[in-house]
């Protein structure tokens, strides 16, 4: 007679909660997109993370089109104002939301939010932006004959470096202490800033040529791994810079100069 082998169950992992947002700032975001004309993108994707997210989806610039009234935007990118109310209830449509995401920094202090945007973007781009010069000039001498856009392309890549040193250098030297020494007059740290935003808005334009001649950094067959890893880190840094400029344009700028 065999002796009945008993299975040892293992207590299941329990499921974590999924935190549904609440009804009110559907409601809420809803009447934003209704009065889209008063509304700016930035106080809409800042409803939730989610919703800025459906707003890219859909072509609205969240980031350097934050200050931008809704409608504008919208007109910009050819999109009709019930898309956009279609696009927030699919948002809220029984996704979770994220425990970590940009809104955070909205509670957090502007020491505290730039300690960030020094430690985690800027040095992203310190570290890896002569790296990327590098890996474009061997892809080019590898496939420059038969790959006429990679030239296109590390000339948009050039501009966006030439741009984007100085920028940094001027962001922790000058505006940075700025923001939190408040040693600047109201009027000239106004000005700083709307340097600092228009800078952004021509970064961000490289980076969409550069989005749009690599059809969205997809990588070609006859790469070599040189070139795979530039496109991944192109399309890497497509998105921190991203979020770097979303974090100043829509969360520290606004508060600096209220």
């Amino acid at each position: 007679m065999q002796t009945a082998v008993r299975k040892t169950i293992k207590p299941e992992k329990p499921v974590p909660a999924v935190r549904k947002a609440a009804s009110p700032v559907l409601d809420d975001s809803l009447k934003l997109v209704a009065a889209w004309d008063k509304t700016a993108v930035r106080e809409l994707a800042m409803k939730d993370p989610r919703v800025r997210k459906m707003l890219e989806s859909i072509g609205i610039d969240t980031c350097c089109g934050g200050g931008m009234k809704l409608k504008a935007a919208a007109e910009a990118a050819c999109v009709k104002q019930e898309k956009i109310a279609d696009a927030v209830r699919r948002a809220f449509a029984g996704a979770e939301i994220p425990e970590e995401n940009e809104s955070v920094w909205i509670k957090r202090s502007d020491r505290e939010l730039i300690l960030h945007i020094v430690k985690v973007y800027h040095k992203y781009l310190h570290e890896n932006m002569p790296q990327f010069e590098i890996w474009f000039n061997r892809v080019i001498k590898a496939h420059g004959a038969h790959a006429k856009e990679l030239k296109q392309v590390f000339g948009f890549y050039k501009s966006f470096m030439a741009d984007m040193i100085p920028h940094l250098r001027k962001e922790e030297e000058v505006i940075f202490p700025a923001i939190l020494s408040g040693g600047t007059t109201a009027m000239e740290l106004r000005r700083l800033i709307r340097e600092l935003e228009a800078e952004h808005t021509n970064v961000g334009n490289l980076l969409k040529e550069i989005g749009t001649i690599t059809f969205n950094y997809r990588i070609p067959v006859y790469a070599c791994p040189t070139m795979q890893m530039l496109y991944n880190g192109l399309r890497e840094m497509d998105v921190q810079t991203h979020e770097h400029i979303y974090l100043e344009n829509n969360i520290l700028f606004p508060r600096a100069i209220i």
